[in-house]
């Protein structure tokens, strides 16, 4: 439901009442500290609050005397009303435990004059014949600032060692796959080869299956919009590569290339971030060397256009710049080691020409597995078929036989499940940690986690496409039996506890051979 609107009133009501809370009680500072002096309608509570926030920061009671005394030191007693004024925000206070509805109330009230303050601005802009691109700087700018001020639950800024969050206090979402074993979400990649290796040929392919959620590489794609920023190649190149492998127009593949009016944005813009959060796109810029006007070689320039990056991947985005090696032999991208320094994964392509084969390395990983795959191109029929890679075939057939195991008896106890596998115990705590939210879920039950099968996420529809439906998952993939506490929850893996080894009251059933890896022959559309 939609909070109703607030008006001026409102804030000139509630003000008084959100300092004298504070002065009458400082526990209430938590609540009052989101706000900022120029949140406040009428000036001298602007100043007032600003004084408690310097009380607070410096550790010192805020009361009637205090505060009288730093308004005084700075001369601002007088001018916000003297000690009348001060007492006179306590008068009538209610009696309630939590403010948190005033603080809402005065940032609603902020939040709508900036926008019309800013608003009117740009209207003066435009009135004095500003340029259409300066003018759309500015509305961005205060789309921003208004988007600091939609939420009422804003957290309390950190201001001391205390107020840092806990991360083993927090809820955090276990790590999701872009590309299963390939790509995760929410991530940077580097992906580097020198010219004429086809990493454009495979970067289009990639945007295919993952606008669509089909298969890149023989690995399963979520379904994610994307968006390709193409900085180089002719618009009718890119649309007979499209159509070659089977692309066909639909709601999440968007490329954005320099044969539109408005060329592709350049890292930095506050576009990227804006699409970011709005859907949480794959974003690929190819290549990087055109996405932003630094010295490649200069770390303090690469630095910031790393945090730009980093920026989009924080608001949502999965990220992958396409590079290029320095001729340094062994080089896995030029420019400043801030590059390679700053990304979660890096690959390195090759093509060969007396095989025609191209290797595709990951050369680092902040996540796990090395993998090494070996691509046999079909340029003629845009098609890509991995023929070897021993590391990601091990790894989906490990993550294939607890998936099996899960589903043959769910909601089994971690050690359960790793005592039926029989693999390296490590080994499948990581994995269980890896995938879950994709190939299987996880409940708490008192200290342990118990896992059981369900729908893959990666048949899930990103939200752009009204053609299909998320709650239909996958065809002959439905969740088996009843996951215990009555709900789905992603919770920290425990490494192996005691309250993890109790035992199911049927006897084990050991995997006596690995399940099979998918096959690796289909066409990756």
């Amino acid at each position: 439901m939609a909070r109703a609107p607030t008006s001026p009133i409102d804030s000139i009501r509630v003000e008084p009442a959100v300092l004298g809370a504070v002065l009458l009680d400082n526990a209430l500072w938590s609540q009052a500290a989101p706000l900022e002096p120029g949140d406040f309608l009428l000036p001298a509570n602007g100043i007032i609050y600003s004084s408690m926030r310097d009380l607070m920061d410096t550790g010192r009671p805020v009361d009637m005397i205090t505060l009288s005394v730093e308004l005084e030191q700075h001369g601002e007693l007088e001018p916000i009303g003297g000690v009348v004024y001060l007492s006179s925000l306590i008068d009538g206070v209610p009696d309630r435990p939590s403010i948190d509805h005033y603080v809402s109330m005065i940032r609603s009230n902020a939040g709508a004059r900036h926008v019309a303050h800013g608003t009117e601005a740009i209207c003066e802009l435009a009135r004095k014949g500003a340029d259409v691109s300066d003018l759309r700087t500015h509305l961005l700018d205060l789309d921003r600032l208004a988007g600091q001020y939609e939420s009422s639950n804003s957290p309390a800024p950190i201001r001391d060692f205390d107020s840092v969050p806990d991360l083993l206090t927090l809820q955090i979402d276990p790590m999701d796959y872009v590309v299963q074993g390939l790509l995760p979400r929410k991530s940077l990649t580097l992906w580097t080869g020198i010219d004429g290796t086809a990493k454009t040929y495979l970067a289009q392919n990639l945007a295919i299956a993952v606008s669509t959620g089909g298969k890149f590489l023989g690995a399963q794609c979520r379904k994610l919009p994307v968006l390709y920023l193409d900085y180089e190649n002719p618009n009718f190149v890119v649309r007979s590569r499209l159509e070659l492998m089977g692309a066909a127009p639909g709601p999440n593949l968007r490329i954005w290339g320099t044969w539109i009016t408005e060329q592709p944005p350049q890292v930095g813009s506050q576009l990227l971030p804006t699409i970011a959060k709005a859907v949480q796109p794959l974003m690929i810029f190819d290549p990087f060397r055109y996405a932003h006007g630094a010295e490649e070689n200069d770390s303090t320039e690469m630095m910031q256009v790393m945090k730009d990056l980093r920026a989009c991947v924080v608001a949502g985005a999965t990220v992958i710049v396409f590079h290029h090696p320095a001729k340094v032999e062994g080089s896995t991208g030029r420019g400043s080691t801030a590059i390679r320094g700053a990304v979660d994964l890096a690959y390195m392509q090759e093509l060969s020409d007396e095989t025609g084969l191209i290797t595709l390395r990951c050369v680092k990983n902040r996540f796990g597995e090395r993998p090494v795959l070996t691509i046999r191109p079909d340029f003629e029929e845009g098609t890509f078929e991995v023929t070897d890679s021993p590391q990601l075939a091990k790894v989906m057939a490990d993550v294939e036989a607890l998936a099996e195991i899960i589903r043959r008896q769910p909601w089994l106890a971690q050690n359960q499940v790793l005592e039926r596998w029989g693999g390296n115990k490590n080994r499948g705590i990581r994995l269980l940690k890896e995938y879950t939210g994709s190939r299987w879920e996880m409940a708490p039950k008192g200290r342990s986690f118990l896992y059981g099968p369900s729908v893959q996420e990666s048949c899930t529809d990103a939200g752009t496409d009204d053609t299909d439906s998320s709650s239909q998952g996958c065809p002959g993939d439905r969740y088996i039996g009843t996951p215990p506490l009555g709900g789905y929850r992603s919770v920290p893996i425990d490494p192996g506890g005691t309250e993890n080894s109790e035992k199911s009251n049927t006897a084990p059933e050991p995997i006596t051979k690995p399940i099979a890896p998918a096959k690796r022959n289909e066409v990756l559309i």
